[in-house]
């Protein structure tokens, strides 16, 4: 009984999951533009969209995290972070570098 519970309780955490298929985090329902989901975003830095009638949040390809600027080349985020920093798809995201 008591792992149902547990299972239940978890169920709205993998729905809300579930309904970005970008793999951004869920925010809000029913929208048509984007513009309609930017008073629902998480962190001020946020980037949204509306997919599918469902506001997510837009992640970096390299799971990094967005800093809140748009670029058109790494070089454009370097004067608004000490992090490293990569320009992705028009985002600036930080980047980590593993040896191996």
């Amino acid at each position: 009984m008591l792992s149902l519970l547990a299972m239940l309780w978890g169920l709205p955490a993998l729905a809300a999951s579930a309904r970005c298929r970008n793999g951004g985090e869920w925010v809000a329902h029913a929208c048509t533009m984007d513009a309609q989901c930017v008073p629902y975003k998480p962190r001020q830095t946020d980037r949204v969209a509306c997919i599918g009638s469902e506001c997510c949040t837009v992640p970096c390809s390299n799971n990094g995290s967005y800093i809140g600027r748009a670029c058109f080349e790494s070089i454009d985020c370097l004067p608004y972070t000490t992090e490293k920093v990569a320009c992705l798809h028009g985002l600036c995201c930080t980047v980590s570098f593993s040896s191996g």
